[in-house]
């Protein structure tokens, strides 16, 4: 379209750059992506999304710095990334900054209080670094405030120690995830994802998953189970 077109629109432009990119990506080729996403940038200097998708090309290229250095020009072009600002303070801890990993988060989670994804990257961050504790309560607190919380629950079940806890917690699990025939798909790949049916408190799923798997109204679903 481009080599062809010269008359088109720059949104045209900028969603044929950011297709190529997508292709090259997808098939594995990261610099021809890199360099789509490049041109789509140049074109449009202020657009978080092409300098953060650079960002995971050149991850996937084995290039940490070049990567934390777009994904840092991303987030200065629009700081509201939540799930960017978590990968950049991840990739900041894989590269040993760990003061700078840590003060990112503290920093996102003062500014989005009630944003789950990053008290868990929070709750997180303190286990990987024998806080566990501290990560408990943490995931405790985010429980507290939103009870329905999958992901949350799922993350505390990984950090409770003692079994009546573990057993209480996948009691609302279950109790969340049964809830509504709409939550059955996600809920099973949430299961399988977490691998709940492989710890020892796998038995409070065990008739709710035959059941699932023979009166499940959608066909995908009962497969799931």
């Amino acid at each position: 379209m481009l080599s062809v077109y010269n008359d088109v629109s720059p949104e045209t432009k900028y969603e044929e750059l950011r297709r190529r990119g997508f292709d090259a990506f997808t098939v594995g080729e990261y610099q021809k992506a890199i360099e789509s996403w490049s041109a789509w940038f140049k074109e449009d200097p202020r657009n978080a999304e092409a300098i953060a998708l650079i960002g995971d090309a050149w991850l996937r290229l084995n290039e940490p710095q070049k990567a934390l250095e777009a994904y840092s020009t991303s987030l200065d072009i629009n700081s509201g990334q939540t799930s960017l600002a978590i990968r950049r303070s991840r990739l900041l801890e894989q590269l040993n900054r760990l003061d700078e990993s840590a003060d990112l988060l503290n920093v996102y989670a003062r500014t989005f209080p009630d944003s789950p994804a990053v008290t868990i990257a929070q709750a997180q961050w303190l286990d990987r670094h024998r806080q566990r504790n501290e990560a408990r309560e943490v995931m405790r607190a985010l429980v507290k405030r939103h009870p329905d919380n999958i992901d949350a629950r799922l993350v505390l079940q990984t950090l409770l120690d003692d079994p009546p806890d573990r057993y209480a917690n996948m009691q609302e699990l279950l109790t969340i995830g049964r809830s509504s025939e709409t939550h059955l798909f996600g809920f099973g790949r949430d299961i399988f994802a977490a691998e709940l049916l492989a710890i020892p408190e796998s038995s409070v799923f065990f008739d709710f998953v035959r059941e699932s798997a023979l009166n499940a109204s959608n066909k995908k679903t009962r497969e799931l189970y």
